[in-house]
């Protein structure tokens, strides 16, 4: 079960961290550009859902103990991420600027892999 989370968040993940590099690259430069019409595009968001994505996808060639640790240490920043954003109200530690959809996408990226590692424990047990 760990694996299709890695896949799937792995290559969402990825695809909005390149979607947010193209847009970053337009003629225009402007940063309020949002991606998707709906995500604030910042540098260090881009960074994140590369990095997170990338990694979730080189994990998939990993034991299952590996992939779970994955799923498991991203749920874990994205509720971070999630619970900052919420609590100083359109950013993340003075760090970046969030929205309301920045916000909910860290929301259900930590809802989604921490009930998946609840839910895989028992198998990691019986491996």
């Amino acid at each position: 079960m760990s694996k299709h989370t890695a896949l799937m968040l792995g290559v969402g993940l990825s695809l909005l961290g390149f979607l947010g590099y193209l847009t970053s690259l337009t003629p225009a430069g402007d940063k309020d550009v949002l991606l998707l019409g709906q995500f604030s595009n910042s540098p260090l968001q881009v960074a994140l859902y590369l990095l997170t994505g990338l990694t979730g996808i080189w994990c998939l060639k990993q034991a299952k103990k590996q992939v779970a640790l994955w799923v498991q240490v991203t749920g874990v920043v994205y509720a971070l991420l999630s619970v900052v954003s919420v609590v100083e109200k359109g950013s993340v530690l003075g760090l970046v600027k969030v929205n309301p959809s920045d916000t909910l996408l860290f929301f259900v990226v930590a809802l989604l892999t921490l009930t998946h590692s609840l839910s895989g424990a028992k198998e990691l047990k019986e491996a």
